[in-house]
């Protein structure tokens, strides 16, 4: 008997909440599911999450070279490329709100360690507003999520391992990827194994934009699809290139 398969993912919110796209596929084909996908998680822990549990689950969650691949499909969403993280100890003095429900993530079991998030709307705790104040740039960030995006493939491409990838929106801005420090990663990125859209939530805009998506709430418009969004964007997207690709057979 043929052993099940196990479906590895990660993402932001896009991919965490359990009516996204990586349930639904989990429902159809009863995979075996990892899925470390966090709200508002950027790209660089995207990437570290799926190397690490792809290295664990091929080599059997022990300390021994991946060799069992054959059954492991893997799915990766990216997030915006402006979000970012950095590694923190329990006694570093930025621990505080907001981010005490996301913290901490995790790549492996840091128990009093563990990963701060990072993204534009949380200014209001100091080191993340000394991050965008100082640090953050647009083609730098360009360039780190391109480098992340790389490293997961070239990583794939190793162990022989199935894969897709698609983005939550659209990340890259036609005339940006023209800079030179851009240009050359972006013209080594596998796009073939990118679903044919521009992101996710575009395309729930475009073909379901009020089944999509929920009803206002106080005014505000969640950006978020529904389970409904989820499901015609598998159904229509993520399953024909499944099939044309032959990565579920």
């Amino acid at each position: 008997m043929e052993s099940k398969k196990t479906l590895i993912v990660s993402g932001c919110s896009f991919t965490a909440h359990d009516h996204n796209w990586p349930v639904i596929l989990q429902e159809l084909f009863d995979f075996n599911m990892i899925n470390s996908a966090v709200p508002s998680q950027g790209n660089g822990l995207i990437s570290r999450k799926i190397i690490h549990d792809t290295n664990q689950a091929a080599a059997g969650w022990h300390h021994t070279a991946p060799t069992n691949t054959e059954n492991i499909v893997v799915g990766v969403m990216w997030s915006a490329i402006d979000r970012s993280e950095r590694y923190i100890s329990h006694d570093d003095m930025y621990v505080g709100p907001p981010y005490q429900s996301y913290n901490p993530t995790y790549v492996t079991d840091y128990k009093w360690d563990g990963w701060r998030l990072m993204i534009p709307d949380w200014q209001s705790s100091e080191d993340c507003e000394l991050h965008y104040k100082v640090f953050n740039h647009v083609v730098s960030s360009t360039v780190y999520t391109l480098e992340h995006i790389l490293r997961v493939q070239w990583y794939l491409k190793r162990l022989n391992i199935k894969y897709f990838m698609s983005t939550m929106q659209k990340l890259f801005d036609p005339e940006l990827v023209k800079i030179q420090e851009i240009s050359y990663l972006y013209n080594m990125v596998d796009w073939e194994k990118f679903l044919p859209v521009e992101g996710c939530l575009e395309w729930v805009q475009d073909n379901y934009n009020q089944e999509g998506f929920g009803p206002p709430v106080n005014g505000f418009h969640d950006s978020h699809p529904t389970r409904f969004g989820h499901e015609k964007f598998t159904e229509e997207i993520i399953l024909p290139y499944l099939e044309q690709n032959h990565i579920i057979l």
